[in-house]
């Protein structure tokens, strides 16, 4: 019979408890996805539920919350109490600039962008009402100045672009947020009703917008439209001469940090 010396036996049970250690490891580490969906889900005040999410690469994590480190970027996303953020953080200048986050949507929903200089990006409507918001997006470096960032729908993805290189000051922070779109009221203008505001240009009094006391926006309404006088104006003219007519998205909790005014434009009889 083969004999093995004490020597050999030592590497043979050295061997085998390395075996051990790494099976054991790899049994009860955490299971990592490609892609992990996170969704947020709202109630509507007429007892209608929602849910909307995106796809991120992700660590099942605790309490609501995921998280997925590289060497180069992390998504950390976080439910609010109105919504859902996917935190980007961006480690070095080797990672990507752009971040695709594929969309889940409501059977039959749509995103139309907000017009330039929106209070926020992008609305996500359900049979042509406002059911949810896509904030406008941010991004800033290690000593908190801005960076440039913009976000846009490609294909059913939410795409986020962020500008950074060996120059910028590291770790990066930027985020997609999405709100629901309860406490904000959505008005849709006619065609006459367009063509009337893009001719009072930035006159801010209610007898310019005649349709404010026939749609009952008056209150907190009324007056963020008031003050948005100018931005409607030219607005409104850009949606006539496209043939379209102008969509008013106003925020109703004056304390929301998204609160005020969003436009966009929708086809109208």
């Amino acid at each position: 019979m083969p004999q093995i010396n004490r020597f050999s036996s030592r590497w043979i049970i050295a061997i085998i408890a390395a075996i051990s250690t790494a099976m054991m490891f790899v049994i009860s580490a955490p299971h990592v996805s490609a892609k992990e969906y996170v969704p947020t889900t709202g109630l509507s005040p007429d007892g209608n539920q929602y849910s909307i999410g995106w796809e991120v690469p992700s660590i099942q994590e605790p309490a609501g919350r995921s998280k997925r480190a590289t060497k180069d970027y992390t998504f950390e996303t976080n439910q609010l109490e109105n919504g859902m953020q996917t935190l980007i953080h961006i480690e070095n200048s080797e990672a990507p600039t752009e971040y695709r986050f594929p969309l889940s949507l409501p059977q039959g929903a749509e995103v139309i962008p907000f017009s330039e200089g929106s209070e926020d990006a992008m609305g996500v409507f359900l049979n042509g009402s406002l059911i949810a918001t896509i904030a406008a997006p941010w991004a800033i470096d290690a000593n908190g100045a801005p960076l440039q960032t913009s976000l846009h729908i490609e294909n059913g993805t939410l795409v986020q672009i962020v500008e950074h290189n060996s120059d910028t000051a590291f770790p990066v922070t930027a985020d997609p947020q999405i709100d629901w779109g309860w406490e904000k009221t959505t008005i849709k203008l006619n065609k006459k009703e367009t063509q009337a505001t893009g001719a009072a240009g930035g006159a801010g009094a209610i007898a310019a917008f005649p349709w404010m006391t026939v749609l009952d926006a008056t209150g907190p309404v009324g007056l963020a439209v008031l003050a948005a006088a100018g931005k409607l104006g030219y607005d409104a003219v850009r949606a006539h001469r496209n043939g379209k007519c102008l969509g008013i998205v106003v925020s109703t909790n004056v304390l929301s940090h998204n609160g005020g005014i969003s436009t966009f434009e929708y086809s109208c009889a």
